[in-house]
């Protein structure tokens, strides 16, 4: 958890909010939710997700950027 963060399932809606506002396209979201901590994570570690919810889609991730 993060010390100013009461209840982390709020966190993500929560930042949904600034596509819904039209402050973020959808690409921006996808790049500041999911591809960002994808490439910070595992840039240098590809089995860094492996056995984990998301394991699929990092590997489809970096399959789209090797083609």
């Amino acid at each position: 958890g993060h010390f100013d963060v009461p209840e982390m399932a709020a966190v993500l809606p929560g930042a949904y909010e600034l596509v819904e506002h039209s402050f973020l396209s959808n690409d921006d979201f996808r790049s500041f939710a999911f591809t960002n901590a994808v490439r910070f994570l595992s840039e240098h570690n590809r089995d860094f997700f492996t056995g984990t919810r998301v394991e699929q889609e990092v590997s489809d991730y970096w399959d789209s950027l090797a083609r």
